[in-house]
């Protein structure tokens, strides 16, 4: 049906580690968008437009990432923990997970892990 979701993805072998690391990438990923639209603050937008700017302005704002973690806004821990937060999109009616997997300033090595973890693991149990 074409519905489809952006999360902030970061996959390791434990929860704690991909936590630690993913966890203040992902809150920069937040501010930083935050920070792109902040311009539009109390100024008229297109209608279709809205919904972007009231997401950004009040879902998010002044959150830490277990805030994002809890909402399933991130997706962030072992490959068991990933496929428990992608189900929860699926039952939602959720078809199409768009998996931002590079917030922040995360180095290339973790990012590669991150992409085998998920082809390994994640992405074959929807299959």
């Amino acid at each position: 049906d074409q519905i489809a979701a952006l999360v902030i993805v970061y996959c390791a072998e434990d929860d704690e580690e991909a936590r630690r690391v993913g966890g203040p990438e992902g809150e920069w990923f937040v501010q930083n968008a935050e920070r792109l639209y902040a311009p539009w603050q109390g100024r008229d937008v297109p209608d279709s437009y809205k919904f972007a700017v009231d997401a950004i302005q009040t879902e998010r704002t002044n959150k830490v990432a277990q805030d994002h973690l809890d909402s399933g806004a991130f997706a962030m821990g072992d490959p068991d923990t990933i496929i428990e937060v992608m189900k929860k999109y699926q039952e939602a009616g959720v078809d199409q997970v768009l998996c931002f997997l590079q917030p922040g300033r995360l180095e290339h090595t973790r990012i590669m892990e991150c992409i085998k973890l998920m082809g390994r693991h994640v992405i074959p149990y929807f299959l």
